[in-house]
């Protein structure tokens, strides 16, 4: 039996696990009461960095030793929020963050923080392959080791007592060998800007989705092809998960520096995780495992489930699992619909699969 490709967009990827995704996404996005208070105590955090006895902060200290004698902090901060206010004009300060909240602001946002007072040092990253040095890159998905086998931290000893600049991105999944995905040459991408939410191809894209935001988004996707031999691609693959943008470094910068900024408790970890990894496909950046992948990698384990929905809900915070608001979710004939459009696709894909490695076997004796 022979793929069916009506199952499949340009990418390769299933049309109805990019639905499922991006209507995940979307009501994510719809649905703010479940991590807005959280995201507030991200701001307060990075503010407190930022500001308050930072004399005393060696973390911030050490950053701004490596700046020039005329850097100015807070002026640098104030050139953060014009750049947040280009893209979201009511967000100015620490303050509107939180009046005016949305998942979109807020990620950016925390994304220019990382990129501009949390970045790593210049000097000697250290690198997963030398933390590993039997291992190398461009692993195969049938040799490489557990995820669990391969991350670089436990959740709650080193990561919490480590420096935001550790540069902690293991080849493994960040090489341009392992990360899932090939960048386009300039002459063969261009910027897209459309109002469609999520990462669904546009040959495939619902009247729903498609004029989703009133300001028009540039996804990350139309500037990436998949890599297929890579680990990640593989990893994706081999679940059955699209392949848009490759490993995700918000993840990483997430979970390896702002949680470091204060304590956050289990769900408050998992919610930020969740809720970024939504933003990422909604802005058609990312999709969600590529995200996960990396969370796996730093202690927030995946374990195979006997469905695709359950490998989906082993990463939502219960609270969003058990509130009526996403239990309606679940159970709407849309999402219904997707999921057995979902479970007909790999179960096609699974018996192409078998047929084609019975052929091969066959035409070997």
């Amino acid at each position: 039996m022979p793929l069916d490709k009506k199952n499949y967009d340009e990418k390769n990827n299933l049309i109805a696990v990019t639905l499922f995704e991006t209507y995940l996404s979307k009501f994510t996005l719809e649905h703010p009461e479940f991590y807005q208070t959280t995201y507030c105590k991200v701001f307060q955090a990075i503010d407190d960095y930022l500001h308050k006895n930072s004399s005393e902060n060696t973390t911030l200290q050490a950053f701004l030793q490596k700046k020039p004698t005329h850097y100015n902090l807070d002026r640098h901060l104030f050139s953060v929020f014009s750049r947040l206010s280009g893209q979201f004009p009511e967000q100015t300060s620490f303050v509107t963050l939180n009046s005016s909240f949305t998942l979109q602001s807020a990620d950016y946002f925390v994304k220019l923080i990382i990129d501009d007072f949390l970045v790593p040092p210049s000097s000697s990253p250290v690198t997963m392959s030398q933390m590993m040095s039997s291992r190398t890159s461009s692993i195969d998905e049938e040799e490489a080791p557990s995820l669990a086998q391969t991350r670089f931290f436990s959740d709650d000893n080193h990561v919490s007592s480590r420096s935001p600049y550790n540069p902690s991105r293991p080849s493994l999944l960040f090489s341009n060998e392992n990360r899932g995905v090939i960048e386009m040459q300039a002459d063969d991408c261009e910027d897209v800007w459309v109002n469609a939410i999520g990462i669904v191809s546009r040959s495939h894209l619902p009247k729903d989705l498609a004029h989703y935001f009133e300001s028009p988004i540039c996804p990350a996707s139309f500037n990436y092809a998949p890599k297929e031999d890579s680990h990640v691609a593989l990893w994706l693959r081999k679940r059955h998960l699209p392949v848009i943008s490759g490993t995700s470094g918000s993840t990483e910068g997430l979970i390896s520096r702002i949680f470091q900024l204060a304590k956050f408790t289990q769900e408050e970890r998992r919610m930020l995780i969740f809720a970024q990894a939504c933003n990422m496909v909604a802005n058609g950046h990312h999709s969600f495992f590529e995200a996960m992948i990396v969370a796996d990698h730093f202690g927030y384990p995946l374990v195979e489930q006997e469905t695709m929905l359950d490998f989906y809900l082993q990463c939502i915070p219960e609270s969003i699992r058990i509130s009526d608001a996403f239990i309606a979710f679940l159970n709407s004939s849309l999402v219904q619909q997707l999921l057995t459009d979902m479970s007909f696709a790999i179960e096609q894909e699974v018996e192409a699969t078998v047929l084609s490695a019975s052929s091969r076997s066959s035409g070997l004796r």
